[in-house]
Formats: structure tokens, C-alpha cells, sequence
């Protein structure tokens, strides 16, 4: 067997596993299927055999470390502190070292991302697409697994309108500021859920905050981390730091929850104090209007009952757990309703939803159900991610309510006080 590129330098880490078995309680993919190959124990054994070179790179191997969601759920139990995130980043980087990545990804994505002149045109492109031939296709059409389970269709988002980037006027100019953010946007809210970062610049600029929207950023570069592909993942890091490391701001804010907790793990797995000096000033919104802000300024009354569902890469991934919450009760009118587990993950981990539908809706199936007792009218998160996935997850189980972004709520209460 040839040398591991990635997974040598976490020998010991993966010995401090225990084998205790404390994870199986909180992992969702072990909760569905019972199989111990998909619980962080079975997997830090998976590993450190193939460290031991006792097995090899097998098909085997790479279903099991696909199959994780990336919850941190099992990290947050686990007594020995064992890295199980990076280490299961450095197993699918020694998969794809080994075995490569798709044509797709090798040929197309890959170079789209990394260039980013033409993609936000093409994926507008696949959107009018879906709207034109997905969209008005029956349930009982027959479907690749990805895209159907138990005679239901996956919904998949509307895309359209121009990206958020691309808006004319996008900020105002701030006459003495309280402060100075840049706004990293994000894949997702810049071609699907424009209205999100709408919004999250509407509240910082209620707030006297000064937005700077920087000319080159780049996907974060999760995509390709949680594919192994590591030297694509690092090229689009290397831009972002270069992109925001020289601006004079005072945090980049963010509000995907999964954009941000990648940007804040960019020392993880990259060399350099760039790394860590855009990981020291990344800021989820939530976070910046809590503790920079006096966000509760100007607020008018919203008449509706909402539950909050933790993102896992927001409560686990960035340690931001009650500023949400505190938001929306902060909300006049507003009724806040807690859900039973609301930290349980949603089913999506990226890829694993393309992987194993059927475990990513299973794995929600819990979610919707305690959406339903909260007897709330409305679901608010801090993820687009999520949000894609639950609105995927309601209607599949027949259960519509509308998901929004937490910040959507302070602007439309913003307005409304007005």
C-alpha cells in the first residue's frame, strides 16, 4: 500500500478514540440505519485500520465516511476530545488523492467554482431548466434515487433573478458608522436565496453598520472539502483570504451557517497566518447583531408563532446557540415556540443527501415531527443549507411551512416600524 497522503498525521488522534460508544446516542446516521460503520466509533476504527494498513481504500470505506453528516453531534459527547470532523475531511481527501473525483466534478464544477465568471449564469440557466422540465413532471415519473423517494419528488429550490452580487445599490452609504463589516454572501444567497442577504444588509444598515461587499469573493470551498477534493477546496480558500484579509473592516459577517464555520476551520487544514487571521474576524450575523449592535432599535410588532432549528455547523460548529433565539423573542408580537431537539440535525451533510436520500429525509423525519408539536406557524433558521433541506423534508411528509432566515424577521419588523 502506498503512503496516505492525509490521514498518517491523525494516528494519534484517531487512537484516543475509546470505543466508548457515547456517540451512538447522538448520531443521527446511526439513529436511522443501527449500522455501527456509520457512527463516529465504527468510523475512527474504519480509519485507523487503513493507517494500519490493514485495509485499504475500499468502496466499503468511502460509503461509511460519505455517509457522515457532519453534525459534530459525536464530538460534542465524545470524552476523548477526538477530532472526528478533520478526520473524516483528511479520509475523503485520501479517497479522492487515491481514486480521483467524479468526470463532473473533475471537468465541469471544478473549473466553474474555481474561475466563477460563468457560473452563476449557468446555474441560472439549470433553474430555468427545472422550472421549464422538473418542475411540471408528476410524482409517478420515474427518477434516480437522489432525486425521488416513497412516489415523492425531491423539491428542489427556485433559482432565478439576478445573483446578489450582481445588485445595483446594493448598500448606502453610512454617514459616521457605528462600524464596518464585510458581508461574505455565499453561494446559496447569492443565486437562490437573494432575499436572505437582502435582508441581513437591511438590519446591519438599520444599525448604522457600513456594509463592503468584496469584489473577489469565492465559494468557500466546502463543496470540494467534503468531496476530498483538498487542492480545489485550498485555491478557493486562498482567494477569499486574499479577498478579505486586505479589507479595513471590523468582522466579515456571514449568515450561512455553513459558509461561516468553513471559513472560521480554514487553519484546520491550511498552512499560513492568513488562515488565521480571516478565521479571527468571521462573524455569523446572529453573533454580530447580539453582542456589536443595538439591533433591538426601531423593532415593529409581527403577529406570527415561529420555531428555531438549529443548524449543526451554527450550535456545534461555531458555539452560537442562544443569540438566535434571542433575536426572535425579541421580536414585538412575535411567539416563540421551542421545538423538542431543536439541535438535531436536519439530514442534509451536503453530498450525503446526493449519496443516501432516503437516510437524509429518515433522518429529518424526526425534524418535521417536532416542527408539528411545536405548534408553530413558521420555522426560522440560520442556514440556507437547512433551509433548502427543510423545505425538501415538510413537503415530503406533506407538512408546508415556510422557512425562513431569523434575519428575514428583525427586517420585516424593521419595516413594519417604520
Amino acid at each position: 500500500m502506498t503512503k496516505l497522503k492525509y490521514l498518517d498525521k491523525y494516528k494519534e488522534d484517531v487512537s484516543r478514540c475509546v470505543r466508548c460508544g457515547g456517540c451512538q446516542a447522538t448520531c443521527p446516521t446511526y439513529a436511522y440505519s443501527g449500522d455501527e460503520s456509520m457512527v463516529a466509533r465504527g468510523r475512527m476504527a474504519l480509519v485507523e485500520a487503513v493507517i494500519d494498513k490493514r485495509l485499504g481504500l475500499t468502496g466499503g470505506f468511502s460509503k461509511a465516511i460519505d455517509s457522515c453528516l457532519d453534525c459534530r453531534a459525536c464530538m460534542k459527547s465524545c470524552p476523548s476530545s477526538v477530532k472526528v470532523d478533520e478526520i473524516i475531511y483528511a479520509a475523503k481527501a485520501e479517497v479522492k488523492a487515491a481514486k480521483g473525483c467524479s468526470p463532473f466534478k473533475d471537468l465541469v464544477a471544478g473549473p466553474l467554482f474555481i474561475k466563477l465568471q460563468g457560473y452563476p449564469l449557468i446555474i441560472r440557466l439549470a433553474g430555468l431548466l427545472k422550472k421549464i422540465l422538473y418542475d411540471p413532471l408528476p410524482n409517478f415519473t420515474p427518477l434516480p434515487s437522489s432525486m425521488k423517494l416513497k412516489g415523492r419528488k425531491r423539491l428542489l429550490p427556485d433559482i432565478g433573478g439576478m445573483p446578489l452580487k450582481s445588485w445595483k445599490k446594493l448598500t448606502r452609504e453610512i454617514k459616521n458608522p457605528a462600524g464596518r463589516v464585510a458581508f461574505y454572501i455565499g453561494c446559496a444567497t447569492n443565486i437562490i436565496h437573494q432575499h436572505i442577504g437582502k435582508a441581513v444588509i437591511e438590519v446591519l444598515e438599520h444599525n448604522n453598520i457600513e456594509v463592503i461587499i468584496a469584489k473577489r469573493e469565492s465559494c468557500c470551498g466546502i463543496p470540494f472539502l467534503s468531496s476530498g477534493d483538498r487542492k480545489r477546496a485550498a485555491t478557493l480558500a486562498g482567494k477569499n483570504i486574499e479577498a478579505f484579509t486586505s479589507l479595513n473592516v471590523d468582522a466579515v459577517v456571514t449568515c450561512c451557517a455553513t459558509c461561516g464555520a468553513t471559513l472560521k476551520d480554514y487553519p484546520k487544514w491550511l498552512a499560513g497566518q492568513g488562515a488565521k487571521d480571516l478565521s479571527e474576524k468571521v462573524m455569523d450575523i446572529h453573533y454580530y447583531l447580539v453582542h456589536h449592535t443595538d439591533y433591538k432599535k426601531g423593532m415593529g410588532e409581527i403577529s406570527r408563532s415561529v420555531t428555531w432549528h438549529d443548524p449543526c455547523h451554527l450550535s456545534r460548529g461555531q458555539g452560537i446557540m442562544d443569540e438566535p433565539r434571542e433575536i426572535l423573542a425579541a421580536i414585538p408580537g412575535l411567539n416563540f415556540k421551542e421545538m423538542k431537539k431543536p439541535c438535531y440535525c436536519c439530514g442534509f451533510g451536503g453530498e450525503a443527501s446526493l449519496h443516501n436520500y432516503e437516510m437524509s429525509i429518515g433522518v429529518a423525519a424526526g425534524k418535521v415531527e417536532h416542527i408539528k408539536d411545536s405548534g408553530a406557524s413558521e420555522l426560522a433558521t440560520g442556514c440556507p443549507a437547512c433551509k433548502i433541506h427543510m423545505e425538501d423534508a415538510l413537503n415530503h411528509f406533506s407538512h408546508n411551512t415556510p422557512v425562513r432566515h431569523a434575519v428575514e424577521y428583525l427586517a420585516e419588523s424593521y419595516r413594519s416600524g417604520i
